[in-house]
């Protein structure tokens, strides 16, 4: 089950910090661009597997950015743009990629992540967060909210 809390996503000192990701090689807003900024190795990575792999709706580009802090670069949207009407994210995306980073991780690493796709995506948290929830049972989930 996903517990809240207020906060930094960024300021999260262990575990993996998994936000979602265009699949145009853009880190221009949001959570992403604060990600870029903070840990600009988990830029090069994201560019690095446009580069060699291609990004494609549910890959993933992991990067270790200290001691104890991961980076995962969940791509969760084909495109972006600011039409509300518009629905960016797409959901079976973020619950292939939440699939993913469960068998990648020990079950002991927290995943935090902010309301990946439900703000500049469009999408509906209420769902999303159901997607999560399946994707990765027993495992600590933490939803930071500003």
């Amino acid at each position: 089950m996903i517990q809240y809390k207020q906060g930094n996503l960024l300021s999260v000192t262990e575990g993996v910090i998994v936000h979602g990701c265009n699949a145009q090689g853009v880190m221009g807003s949001g959570v992403a661009l604060a990600v870029k900024s903070k840990y600009p190795k988990a830029y090069d990575a994201y560019i690095d597997f446009k580069t060699k792999q291609g990004l494609r709706l549910a890959s993933l580009s992991i990067v270790k950015v200290t001691a104890k802090v991961y980076v995962a670069n969940l791509i969760s949207q084909e495109t972006y743009g600011k039409d509300k009407l518009i629905k960016y994210v797409s959901y079976g995306a973020i619950h292939l990629g939440f699939e993913k980073l469960h068998g990648h991780f020990p079950i002991s690493a927290v995943f935090n992540f902010p309301k990946i796709g439900a703000g500049l995506g469009n999408g509906d948290w209420k769902e999303i967060s159901k997607l999560i929830e399946l994707a990765c049972p027993e495992r600590d989930l933490v939803c930071w909210e500003v």
